[in-house]
Order: structure tokens, then C-alpha cells, then sequence
């Protein structure tokens, strides 16, 4: 992952591995201009972080949610919870935490003490089996969390990739989904359960009322991913991207200025697969006809990750150890154009 404190300053958390040696070493890149990285050793491995403006860092990492106060190089852990894979901040005080066996968690004093979070209905599926994966902003009222609750079809522990063929035959049923929201600061949660294919691991609101959201599949799917765009609060949604050869990762929504997909590009039979492929970047200003950007042709990946500042400073990383920075001509940014709402179909008598 990557966060920003200011333009400059900011902190991407990933490992150093070995081909020679089965082991891998916790580390941070830091940088304080932009431009020169630094490598920070660390004791933990930390999928998730969040900064504040004050230049406070919170990490979700292997064991619990940490702290730093010294731009990631010094962290303290401030609770011992597992399985956490995303934090949200509203303040240095207030903050929010999604993981695995519905982990849903809230603090009100700094990350000190945590609390479980209640939604309305509550969720009942079965914890083993239920992931909270993403939690989102669009201001300090309303915001979302997406997850998913999926009993494994396939016990056996090899991957896809040493048995293309099974994952290739294995079609995907239909499964639960959640969508739980807010609109009181995190006072109270709302949550929804919908039936589909696949699970939505990605969902950005922004304050202009769009939203974005990004469905994974399977490899025995038809497609790897499609992107949904969605008015909130009315709910209107629609499909807005889906390629068989653009496996998409991650979306942007900024605050202005177009949206923007990060894809692989496929080089074999799985979707997803351990083989990293072409990096692709796609823009829309209309959230409808997407174009490829001209992306560094050394860029490769099997997973990539947005992170966004605001519309003039958005990054992305890749699990292959890059780090691209958006480069263009920011007083020309076209201005988003929000897709109409169906038309009202009229009554018949």
C-alpha cells in the first residue's frame, strides 16, 4: 500500500524477497520530496495505511493495528487485532477498521481502544467464511464498506495456477455481497445483502455524488473484473467497463477530473495468475468510454494499487516493487461528467 501526508511526503509499505532464500523482510519506502526513496527495515508485514495531515501514519498489519509519528521509520502497535486489511481516519481521533471474520471495528480515542461495530440488519453469515474488504470516505458524513461471504468450493490447498484446467472448469455460482453505508459520521451503519457473481473488492465515493465500484471473478468466469458505476444516495447503478483481456485491480475517483482503472493484461489462460503481465491505466471523464494512457513500458504486474492524494498527485504500485506517478498537464484536467440517470418509464393505464 501507499499513503500521502502532503505532495511530497509519503510512505508505501511492501516486502524484500529473496529467490535464493524462502524469506521475506518487512520494509518501508519513505520519501519526503517525491522523488528519492528511502528503505526502512521493519518488524512487520503492513497491507494497509492511512495518513493523517498532521503527518500521524496508522498501519494494518499480520498482527494488529500500528502507529507511527515519525513518517513511518517508528511503529507502535495500538491494537491486537488480526486479520485487519483496511483502515479509514476521520480525524487523529476518530477511525474505523475492516478485516476478515467481519471485522468491523471503531475507535474514538486514537486508535487506543476499539470497539466492535454494530450495522442494522446485522450480519449473520458465518464469520470463517465473511471478509470485509474495503472502507471508503467520500467527506466526514458518508461512507461505505464492501465485503463478501463465500463457503470454498474446492477444499484441496493447491492454487489455481498449478491446476489451470480445474480452475478453468470450476464455474462461479452466485454468493453474498455486502454494501454497508453511512451518513452520520459512522453513528450508525446500514447494511445490505445482494446475491451476484464475484466479489466487490473495490468501492470509491466522491463528494459530487459519483461513485465506483470494482467486482473480482474467478478464473471460470467469463470475464476477470467489471467496473460499476453508481449516484449516491439514489443507488442508480451500471455497468461501465468490462474487458476479457483487462483484469482490473483498482480504481480512482478523485475529487475532481477524470476516474482511472488499473489492469493487467492476462498473458496466459488464468486471469489471475502468479505470471505478471502488461500494466494498463485507463481514464474516463464521463465514467462510460474509457482510454488507455501511456503507461512506462517497464511496468509489469499481477496486482496493482492506486493511492490518491487529490487529482494532481495520484500513484500507483505494483506487488513487482514499481512505483509510477500520474504525469499530466493538470490545468487542461476535463471536467467529470456524471452519467444521467435512467429515464422514468412511463405508466401504463
Amino acid at each position: 500500500d501507499i499513503a500521502f501526508v502532503d505532495a511530497n511526503r509519503s510512505v508505501a509499505s511492501g516486502v524484500l524477497s529473496s529467490r535464493k532464500r524462502d524469506k521475506v523482510k518487512p520494509v518501508n519506502l519513505v520519501t519526503a520530496d517525491g522523488k528519492t526513496w528511502t528503505v526502512v527495515e521493519t518488524k512487520k508485514v503492513c497491507q494497509d495505511l492511512f495518513a493523517l495531515p498532521e503527518g500521524i501514519l496508522y498501519g494494518a498489519c499480520e498482527d494488529g493495528i500500528y502507529r507511527s509519528d515519525e513518517m513511518g521509520k517508528d511503529w507502535k502497535r495500538q491494537a491486537k487485532l488480526s486479520g485487519i486489511l483496511q483502515i479509514w481516519f476521520l480525524s487523529e481521533q476518530r477511525g474505523f477498521a475492516v478485516g476478515e471474520e467481519r471485522s468491523f471495528y471503531e475507535t474514538s480515542d486514537g486508535g487506543k481502544k476499539w470497539a466492535p461495530v454494530e450495522t442494522t440488519p446485522r450480519l449473520t453469515t458465518s464469520k470463517d467464511y465473511t471478509i470485509l474488504k474495503h472502507i471508503d470516505f467520500a467527506n466526514a458524513s458518508n461512507g461505505l464498506v464492501t465485503g463478501w461471504s463465500r463457503v470454498p468450493k474446492n477444499r484441496e490447498f493447491l492454487p489455481d495456477w498449478m491446476m489451470p484446467e480445474r480452475a478453468m472448469r470450476q464455474r462461479d455460482t452466485p454468493h453474498v455481497n455486502f454494501i454497508i453505508d453511512t451518513r452520520d459520521g459512522g453513528a450508525t451503519w446500514r447494511a445490505q445483502e445482494v446475491s451476484m457473481f464475484g466479489e466487490i473488492v473495490a468501492a470509491k465515493i466522491s463528494g459530487d455524488g459519483a461513485g465506483l465500484g470494482l467486482v473480482n471473478f474467478s478464473n471460470g468466469f467469463e470475464y476477470p473484473a467489471e467496473v460499476f458505476s453508481f449516484g449516491w444516495p439514489s443507488g442508480e447503478t451500471a455497468r461501465v467497463f468490462r474487458e476479457k483481456h483487462r483484469a482490473v485491480t483498482d480504481i480512482a475517483l478523485p475529487a475532481r477530473g477524470p476516474a482511472y482503472l488499473l489492469a493487467v493484461e492476462p498473458g496466459g489462460q488464468l486471469f489471475w495468475s502468479p505470471i505478471p503481465g502488461r500494466l494498463k491505466v485507463l481514464e474516463s471523464a464521463d465514467l462510460r468510454t474509457w482510454t488507455e494512457m501511456d503507461v512506462d513500458y517497464r511496468a509489469s504486474a499481477t496486482r496493482a494499487t492506486f493511492g490518491v492524494l487529490d487529482a494532481a498527485n495520484i500513484w500507483a504500485i505494483t506487488d513487482t516493487g514499481l512505483i509510477l506517478k500520474l504525469n499530466r498537464d493538470f490545468a487542461a484536467l476535463p471536467e467529470r461528467r456524471l452519467p444521467k440517470p435512467p429515464a422514468a418509464k412511463p405508466s401504463v393505464p
